[in-house]
């Protein structure tokens, strides 16, 4: 049996990017850069990946992300050639959200909130 499924986590490089299709069909680009594993005293790396969803998937990810915001996508990678090249893309099926907190993010709640500690948690 082939499988081709892929699973990464990591931040938006840049915002999504919406378009639609000449059948009206919504979809969105935007690229994930992953770390790599850098052992002790080496400089992290990163790789990126060029993803592409489509539909109530691209909607959603237009919607609530944005550049910087922790993702994990899985999906698929599908190759394209283009002037004797390959190229590859991510077709993104399920993002998820990643409870990273973004450095720009304010320490205070929304309006209408407050902040709990753990101590505040009766469990």
């Amino acid at each position: 049996m082939d499988l081709n499924i892929i699973t990464i986590s990591g931040r938006l490089g840049r915002d999504p990017e919406t378009k639609m299709t000449n059948d009206g069909q919504e979809w969105c680009t935007f690229s994930v850069a992953v770390n790599r594993y850098a052992k002790r005293g080496e400089k992290a790396q990163a790789d990126w990946f060029n993803c592409t969803a489509f539909g109530k998937t691209a909607a959603f990810i237009a919607q609530y992300f944005k550049k910087g915001d922790g993702i994990t996508v899985l999906g698929h990678m599908q190759s394209d050639k283009r002037d004797d090249k390959f190229y590859w893309n991510l077709i993104v099926d399920r993002p998820y959200f990643e409870h990273n907190k973004r450095s720009d993010e304010p320490d205070s709640p929304p309006e209408g909130y407050q902040k709990i500690t753990d101590e505040d948690i009766p469990f």
